[in-house]
């Protein structure tokens, strides 16, 4: 697919160009629109099944105020809990007591905490439990609709759809905590001094750190094997992704979950983070708190504890697994299997490498050069913009962050940053393709991904599947394309597009997508290296999309980029 094209190819890749354009598109679209929420179910729907209306009751009446420990809001909040329990023939108790923990930075943490605890009696009369946990308490300036009334809404719909179905084999018991944002006071006292503690064997934690979105299946406690099954089998509209278990592992963030995981329960945070401008805000309100998000929530929450309730847990811990969700459907195997699936890709590129080099498709200094091309590439884009980042706002034209971290406008700041990246990146690509032959910078840019993908499977195994898959499947791609005999043949070429845009496009998407939610705007930029990593895996697009018109898409991209981030720092205006 070398950049020369004859006047009797013109008809073919004209519309060839096209058609790529339209798959991109396509194909982002996709990988963003498969971490939907699921739709609302309504308050009439079945009594077996979670209704997010029904549930939306719940929140209403408990986050019209806030509910700091202690404050009247909250006992409040705990009243209506418990008459709530007791409506559906539960008997709650209240769990009142003072608590001390050691926080991160060292500083103690204290509270007179009032935990509401209820127990689903399983017909096993085993002891062994599944607990859900969610936290009613927010922080002092918010009502807390989504963090974390949203949570405590889909426990009590999720035990009455319990209660309406058959019983379950083993006990499921809902814990409300108290005093989370004070310090995971809550969970602390119920591990420490509640005598249900040691039946737990499993733990279910709803979180929230934004208003709207997927609820993902952000943490999980190690040795996650037997977690990840039951996730697989049993959520729907699964969103899921085990990069998320490597990268929490490195944050200094906490939830209730990190309480049981010390205790050494198994277990499993779930989150939605879209909207993250309202977070711990007087924005996290009913208003801006999407049913979906908390449909969502349900959805999980029911399934996985009848899953969970009628499955033996005496062994819960199984070694890690790698997962990632693809419309829905969570694929998952074991992390050993990451050093063979290492090997196997290592193999697949060495014989790409001979047979290139046999068919004077690669030559060892055009190879060379293609490898450092696209050092300079990545180098090159993130101090671009980097560099533009800080220009800007010298001009007068800043984005507005929030207290909370969060940028006004992330959206669009976000797009901006992929389409500045997007047209540096392609336009240094033109500049040397006419340089270096287009298989070596291919395979050059491509012996990147071979590198990080071999980092990953030793330092971060739960996002090796990130690099494992589209690079094998693009190495694939690139024997057909070595294969033929004609250089510039259009099946084998329009083989080598798709196949790494289907594989790269929807399994980078969420991970781009997500870093971009849950990061804010002064560090997007390192966001970028996937960025900049996923356009090196499809410079087959890139060479047909610039095949005849070489700077449309550079100028294009770059423009485009430019006006977005000066649009959305404009309109970013603060109201009241």
């Amino acid at each position: 697919m070398e950049a020369r094209t004859s006047d009797n190819q013109a008809t073919i890749v004209v519309p060839t160009t096209t058609l790529m354009l339209l798959l991109l598109g396509v194909l982002v679209f996709l990988g963003i629109y498969q971490m939907e929420p699921p739709s609302v179910v309504s308050a009439d729907a079945a009594p077996t099944v979670f209704s997010a209306d029904r549930a939306m009751q719940h929140v209403q009446a408990i986050a019209q105020n806030p509910r700091p420990v202690g404050s009247a809001e909250s006992a409040a909040a705990r009243d209506y809990i418990v008459a709530q329990l007791n409506s559906l023939g539960l008997e709650p108790e209240v769990q009142a007591t003072d608590v001390t923990r050691t926080l991160r930075n060292g500083q103690e943490s204290s509270a007179r905490i009032q935990n509401v605890l209820a127990r689903i009696e399983g017909t096993a009369n085993t002891n062994n439990a599944v607990a859900i946990a969610g936290h009613y308490d927010s922080v002092e300036r918010a009502a807390g609709a989504s963090d974390d009334a949203s949570a405590i809404g889909a426990m009590l719909e999720t035990a009455r759809a319990m209660l309406a179905g058959n019983p379950p084999s083993n006990d499921v018991i809902f814990i409300f905590t108290d005093a989370e944002e004070r310090g995971l006071l809550g969970a602390q006292a119920f591990i420490d001094q509640h005598p249900w503690a040691p039946d737990v064997k499993v733990v279910l934690n709803f979180e929230a750190r934004g208003t709207t979105g997927p609820s993902y299946m952000f943490e999980t406690s190690d040795n996650n094997g037997w977690l990840v099954r039951q996730f697989a089998q049993a959520a729907p509209n699964a969103v899921g992704y085990s990069f998320t278990f490597d990268i929490y592992q490195l944050l200094p963030n906490d939830t209730d979950l990190t309480v049981f995981r010390a205790a050494d329960k198994a277990g499993i945070g779930f989150a939605f983070i879209d909207g993250y401008i309202n977070y711990h805000l007087p924005t996290d309100n009913l208003a801006n708190l999407n049913p979906r998000s908390v449909q969502h929530h349900g959805n999980y929450m029911l399934s996985l504890a009848q899953q969970m309730a009628n499955t033996s847990l005496d062994t819960v811990q199984e070694p890690n697994r790698v997962y990632f969700s693809l419309f829905g459907l969570i694929i998952h195997y074991p992390a050993s299997w990451n050093l063979l699936l290492m090997i196997i890709t290592l193999i697949a590129f060495l014989a790409v490498l001979v047979l290139g080099f046999r068919r004077r498709r690669l030559t060892a200094l055009g190879l060379l050069a293609g490898f450092f091309i696209f050092l300079l590439v990545l180098i090159v884009t993130l101090a671009s913009i980097f560099a533009f980042s800080y220009i800007i706002p010298v001009l007068g034209v800043e984005p507005i962050n929030m207290l909370n971290g969060a940028t006004y406008n992330w959206n669009l700041f976000a797009i901006s940053y992929v389409c500045l990246a997007l047209g540096i990146t392609s336009a240094l690509y033109v500049a040397f393709r006419k340089r270096v032959l287009f298989n070596n910078l291919l395979v050059g840019a491509w012996l990147w991904w071979l590198i990080f993908q071999i980092a990953t499977t030793f330092l971060l195994p739960g996002t090796s599947y990130l690099f494992t898959w589209p690079l094998l499947i693009s190495l694939i791609a690139l024997v057909v394309r070595f294969r033929a005999e004609d250089e510039d043949a259009p099946r084998p070429t329009v083989v080598l597009a798709l196949l790494p845009a289907i594989s790269g496009i929807l399994l980078m998407t969420p991970l781009i997508r997500g870093l971009f939610v849950a990061l804010f705007l002064p560090i997007y930029v390192p966001v970028l290296l996937f960025v900049v990593l996923l356009l090196g895996l499809l410079l087959p697009h890139l060479t047909m999309i610039t095949r005849r018109y070489r700077w449309a898409l550079p100028i294009a991209a770059i423009v485009i980029g430019i006006n977005l981030f000066l649009f959305a720092a404009l309109t970013a205006g603060v109201g009241a």
